[in-house]
């Protein structure tokens, strides 16, 4: 991707994303294109990219399911990422704490290819003055997830 991050109020949305439009399950999820694309953008500091990929997941997959569970918990984290980037510690805190509690309710069974504790964890040690210090058109600290927790094959 080039050019700047998308920043909601600060600079233009980028051009609209073409979903691949395939339905995700437990099965699927972890090679699915568009959880795979979320994973690269945000890791690559474009979080409000990120959450349209995921979010193009979401409405694919099953109520209640785990996957859908997790799925909202790495929207409400991209989320956070972009409200530092605001410098909107309100919204960073409130969507940090929505994505944890998410994947609180997960337990430590593999979701997606990744930990859902080791994630919840990682949150939980976001030094967030460093998101709120990041500039809006820079990747940051977004980009530093620990070992494990972005997508990987289990077993």
């Amino acid at each position: 991707m080039n050019g700047p991050a998308h920043t909601p109020g600060h600079n233009a949305r980028p051009p609209k994303r073409i979903a691949s439009g395939a339905p995700a399950d437990r099965e699927s999820l972890e090679r699915h294109p568009d959880y795979q694309e979320g994973w690269f953008l945000f890791q690559s500091g474009y979080p409000w990219e990120a959450h349209e990929a995921w979010e193009d997941v979401w409405r694919t997959l099953p109520p209640g399911s785990a996957e859908r569970v997790l799925t909202s918990a790495l929207i409400r984290l991209a989320a956070a990422a972009v409200k530092a980037r605001q410098r909107n510690r309100a919204g960073l805190e409130h969507h940090l704490a929505g994505a944890a509690g998410h994947l609180g309710t997960l337990g430590p069974t593999p979701v997606g290819g990744i930990q859902p504790e080791e994630l919840a964890r990682w949150i939980g040690s976001i030094y967030r003055e460093a998101w709120l210090d990041a500039g809006p058109d820079e990747p940051g600290p977004i980009a530093a997830l620990p070992p494990g927790a972005g997508p990987r094959v289990i077993g």
